[in-house]
């Protein structure tokens, strides 16, 4: 990376991760992805409400101002102007993890991680995006067809699609950053992106 690159906060680490992770739900809403998909938007949307959930009210771990921005404009500061509104619906779902499946799920979201950042931890470019994502989908599918059969379904290749622009978008994101502030925002998109598929496969409704 260049000489005068800069560091950045923790904070802004949290919160440049996650609002790729948004903008790549928006772009499957734009694009119709999640359609065809035949997934739910609200539900992506739910999932990423969950993920960033733990950071509410934790001023040592975020700013409360931060994760505002991230909750009330996700997506931010990519072409907000232009997305969908549609995280102003997320469902009523969610992604509660029983304890009998608590060891479960570690194991899958951490065998996910591992893959994710053997393989693309220092990843310099990605000159195929296509094969990129084609490989990157295959990785997490794997996994989730290995730890969690009864649970990988219709919607399993639709969310890691999604989550794998996200991924892609953080590998991409080094723009004016340093070579260590970007392997902090990768590790960061990995770990988060690996929990997201896997709460994926834990998905409840919501009783009314």
């Amino acid at each position: 990376m260049g000489l005068f690159k800069k560091d950045i906060s923790g904070e802004s680490v949290i919160v440049q991760a996650f609002q790729n992770i948004a903008q790549a739900i928006d772009v499957a809403a734009q694009t119709g992805a999640d359609k065809k998909a035949n997934i739910e938007i609200g539900d992506i949307w739910a999932l990423y409400f969950w993920i960033i959930k733990p950071f509410e009210k934790k001023p040592e771990r975020l700013n409360p101002d931060l994760y505002d921005l991230l909750k009330y404009t996700p997506g931010s500061p990519f072409a907000f102007a232009n997305n969908t509104k549609t995280y102003q619906s997320p469902s009523q779902v969610f992604f509660t993890i029983h304890p009998d499946d608590y060891e479960l799920y570690v194991k899958a979201s951490m065998e996910i991680k591992d893959l994710l950042e053997t393989r693309y931890l220092d990843i310099a470019t990605i000159t195929n995006d296509g094969a990129w994502m084609q490989e990157c989908g295959t990785l997490m599918d794997r996994v989730i067809k290995k730890h969690l059969p009864t649970l990988h379904n219709d919607s399993t290749e639709g969310i890691i699609f999604i989550l794998a622009l996200a991924l892609r978008s953080i590998l991409k994101d080094t723009k004016g950053i340093n070579s260590k502030t970007v392997e902090r925002l990768r590790k960061f998109g990995i770990l988060h992106i690996s929990m997201m598929v896997t709460s994926w496969h834990f998905k409840s409704k919501i009783e009314q």
